[in-house]
C-alpha cells in the first residue's frame, strides 16, 4: 500500500539504517564526478554544534511494516 492509499495519514521515516557522516556523503558525491571536495567544501567552525549528538541513524521499520518499503539503491 502507498502512502496517498492509507487510511490515515502519518509520519514515517524513509531511511537506510545504515550511519553516514555528511563528510561520507560528500566524499562520494565528488568522487563520482572526479574532483577533490577538499578545494570545494570548508568547515566553519560557527556552524558546528558541539552538543549535538553526532551518531544519528533514521529507523525505517515503520515505513515496512505500514508500507512495505524497503531502500534500495539502482
Amino acid at each position: 500500500m502507498t502512502v496517498t492509499q492509507q487510511a490515515i495519514t502519518d509520519d514515517s521515516v524513509l531511511a537506510t539504517g545504515k550511519l553516514y557522516s555528511v563528510q561520507n556523503v560528500i566524499e562520494v558525491a565528488f568522487a563520482v564526478v572526479g574532483l577533490d571536495w577538499k578545494i570545494y567544501v570548508k568547515r566553519d567552525s560557527r556552524f558546528m554544534r558541539p552538543a549535538e549528538p553526532h551518531k544519528l541513524v533514521g529507523n525505517p521499520a515503520k515505513a515496512k511494516r505500514v508500507l512495505g518499503w524497503v531502500s534500495a539503491v539502482t
